[in-house]
């Protein structure tokens, strides 16, 4: 694993270390941003172990939950998962040969092919899912109710800010506070 990742300094939550009170807000980003690729890093090595289990791929599963709430064209399948329409129709094959999903010419125009999900895929769906709820359940066993519903709340701020300012990233020496662009 890298050394930058595991050699972050590790406190208890909510508790401030002299070194953290003196550590500058760039420090601090870096400190974060190092924590949340770590985080990330690790739970996509959960996902995976899961989808390894299940022989399913995560955009197989992707798929299998867009459908669950009805019908979908190809061309929906690839904009679900910004691919083309080539590497869609790969994808729902791979589904189809399963048992998983199956195709559906529209009555209303013979042109059209609807991909629905089966009661198989509907299973193998299910079935990943609770291991991925039985292992996000054991990796939030050590937090509170409390420190759960604050964990939620923060995640949900970050997510919201990430889809509010996406391109950021374009602007350098600019730093966002309560959604205002300041020069730095």
């Amino acid at each position: 694993m890298d050394e930058a990742l595991t050699s972050a300094p590790r406190s208890k939550p909510g508790s401030a270390s002299v070194a953290q009170a003196a550590v500058t807000t760039e420090e601090r980003n870096e400190l974060l941003s190092l924590r949340l690729r770590q985080a990330a890093m690790l739970m996509a090595v959960q996902l995976q172990r899961i989808s390894e289990i299940a022989k399913l791929s995560v955009s197989q599963c992707h798929v299998l939950q867009h459908l669950c709430s009805g019908p979908a064209k190809v061309g929906e399948i690839g904009q679900l998962l910004e691919i083309g329409s080539g590497g869609a129709t790969r994808l729902i094959d791979q589904l189809e040969d399963r048992g998983f999903v199956r195709r559906r010419r529209s009555t209303v125009d013979r042109r059209s092919v609807h991909i629905e999900i089966t009661s198989e895929g509907a299973a193998a769906l299910e079935g990943g899912r609770a291991m991925l709820q039985r292992a996000q359940s054991s990796a939030l066993a050590t937090f509170s109710v409390r420190e759960q519903d604050d964990f939620a709340a923060l995640l949900d701020r970050l997510i919201q800010s990430l889809r509010v300012h996406p391109r950021r990233i374009d602007t350098p020496g600019t730093t966002y506070r309560a959604n205002e662009a300041t020069e730095a």
